[in-house]
Parts: C-alpha cells; structure tokens; sequence
C-alpha cells in the first residue's frame, strides 16, 4: 500500500536531490575522453578586434571558451593614453566603452560555428576596469570607492583604477552585475572571475572581514544566477559553490608532485570543474612539455581541461598532439614506488615519476 507523501517528505527529497550531483542548475561544457582535443580550453583575446574566420573557427573546436579584458582593447583607448592611464579619476570618457559588447560580439560569432562552446567573460573581482560598462557605472559613485584603514583610496593599475569594496552588499551586488547582464544576451554562458580569493592590503580588520564574506556569498549567489559555470581563477583554489578552478601558472616550479597534481586531484574529488594553463603543446617530443601534460593527465578527472598561450593576441591553434587516441582512464593513477601510472581505454599509458619530476606518455597507435 502506497502512503502518501507529506509536504514536510517532499520538502526532504527535494534537499537531498539539491544537495547531491543530481541537480545542477548550471551547464557544463562539453567534454570527452576520446582524444587530448575533448579536453582542452582556449583562454585569450585579439586587442586589434574580432578574430578573422579561419581563427574563429579554430576557437570553436574548443570545448570551452574565455574571452579575456583585452579584446579589441587598441580600438578602446583613447591614443595615445593606455588603459592603465585613460582614467582621470570619475572621468573615463579616454578609455572607451565597452569592453563587453566585444566580448559578447566574439563570443556570438564562436556559438554561429558551434552553439555547444561554453564562452566565459573575464571579469576582475578586485578593480575596476575603466573599459568596462560597469568600469563607467563604478567610476560615477565616489561613495563606493575601496579605500584603506586611514581613508584613503585604494587605487591599482597606474594609479587610477578604482577598487570594488566589496565589504558592503551593495557594491558587491553591483560587481555581479557585470556578469549576470551579459549572460542574459544568450551568447556568454558564464564568466572568469579573476582574484577570486584575494582581497587588497592596507584594510581595516573589520572591513577585510566582511570584504571576504561578502564577495564569497555573492559568488555563490553568482552561481545560481548564470547558465554555465563560473571559475575561480587563478590560483587553482576551488570554492564550495562555485563550478570551476583555474591554475594559470600550471608547472610554476617544476615540482609537480608537491603542487599541481595535488591541486587537480583535490578539485577532482570535489567534482569541480578545472583548467590547467600549462606549456603549449607544439612540440610532442619535448620533454618539458610532455612532463606539464602528463602530470595533468595522472590527476585530470571529467571536466578537467588543459590550455596554455598568452592572455592577449595568442593566435588560436589546434595542435596536432589534440587528435592523439586517449580513451577513458581504467582508473585512478596508481603511485607505486614513487611513480604515478595510468592506463586509459585507447592503450595510451601515463607516468609521472615524482622522484625526478618527470613525466612520460606513450600514445596507443
């Protein structure tokens, strides 16, 4: 006999489904195991303007996409100032407006060759960029300005950037913004949130108190409100509530063992989407690339994504290495003798000797 379900039963399902990986409000990017190229992400901008055809259509293999702050940024800023001496203050007006409809005009054109790319916005937790839209809307409120225990403002690039104070509700909430009206376009999914736990120096106790509060709960909050995942760049730190990490020093010292692969494996755990940004892959043969990929390999999970290039004017490139046969991992990697081993489906076998730092991959045919 079946009894039925009370308010306060149904309620009790619902937390448990929300709770658990059943329910997630976001969506994820694609992602394959198959070949190298079902895990890889691109990460940069064009400061002259939109990327010609053949470049765009190398963007769009990618499974996910960020557009950086530098997209069409010599078309932006007043000659002959910089972007980190455009602003006089309040007045913007030298640095152009706005570094987002460039964003979302690159990331229209990508989803016209393949609508399945997820294409993330970068956006700074901590300045204010005066290229921006919301860069304008900040620089118009002197009363939501960051300033420091003594009262004065705190200010970054050449000394003009504002700062976001986001010790107050309403200045963080105004932060979120940025990213929660481009993703209402359709053609951005989610954004790159840069400084993501980090805060300025020089605050009074109390207001770095709340400034960590604050803008950890509006990230969360953030989360909720857009239709793909957030990362939190770029220190490889993963916050609960937050979809995706980003490390974009993967391979700084080149002591793997003790940094990288534990970071991966500990996002991994989470279920937390994650991208390495390490050696570009050009060259197969090169030890130090391979040892970079490798220790990704050992430690990368479902969603984890491996990129590299520079942030501004690295032109996109499908390196031949994407194509090479992978396949399911047949597990975990095991660590024996102090060398990491793992075998995926394809008969591609990983190693990472942690002894000497270094990696090896031998690919199935």
């Amino acid at each position: 006999m079946m009894l039925p379900i009370s308010q306060f039963h149904l309620l009790f399902i619902l937390t448990l489904i929300i709770k658990s990986d059943l329910f997630v409000a976001y969506k994820m990017p694609e992602f394959s195991w198959d070949t190298l190229g079902g895990m890889v992400a691109f990460h940069s901008s064009n400061v002259n303007g939109q990327y010609p055809e053949d470049q765009l259509e190398l963007i769009a293999r990618h499974a996910v996409v960020t557009i950086e702050k530098y997209q069409a940024l010599h078309k932006l800023i007043t000659k002959p100032y910089t972007w980190e001496n455009c602003q006089k203050g309040a007045n913007v007006t030298l640095c152009g407006c706005c570094e987002e409809d460039y964003i979302i005009e690159v990331a229209k054109a990508v989803k016209a060759i393949n609508p399945k790319v997820v294409v993330l916005m970068y956006t700074n937790t901590m300045l204010s960029y005066p290229h921006y839209r919301s860069g304008h809307n900040y620089a118009s409120h002197p009363d939501w300005w960051l300033r420091d225990v003594n009262g004065s403002l705190i200010l970054a690039g050449d000394g003009t950037w504002f700062m976001y104070d986001h010790s107050k509700q309403e200045i963080s909430d105004f932060w979120a913004t940025q990213c929660t009206n481009v993703t209402k376009t359709g053609f951005i999914d989610g954004c790159f949130m840069d400084g993501c736990t980090k805060h300025p120096g020089g605050l009074s106790p109390n207001v770095s108190k709340w400034y960590t509060q604050i803008k950890e709960k509006t990230m969360i909050k953030m989360q909720t409100e857009v239709p793909g995942p957030l990362i939190c760049g770029s220190n490889g730190a993963v916050l609960d509530g937050v979809a995706a990490s980003q490390i974009q020093n993967w391979g700084k010292v080149p002591h793997y063992s003790k940094r990288e692969i534990p970071m991966l494996q500990r996002a991994v755990a989470k279920g937390a989407m994650f991208q390495a940004h390490g050696h570009c892959l050009s060259n197969a043969t090169d030890p130090a690339v391979i040892t970079s990929l490798a220790a990704f390999l050992v430690a990368a999970g479902k969603y984890s994504y491996y990129m590299c290039g520079g942030w501004n004017s690295y032109t996109p490139v499908w390196y031949p290495i994407y194509d090479f046969a992978l396949g399911e991992p047949l597990g975990p990697a095991i660590l024996k003798d102090g060398v990491y081993t793992r075998s995926f489906k394809s008969g591609t076998i990983v190693t990472y000797d942690t002894k000497i730092e270094l990696g090896n991959i031998t690919w199935s045919k």
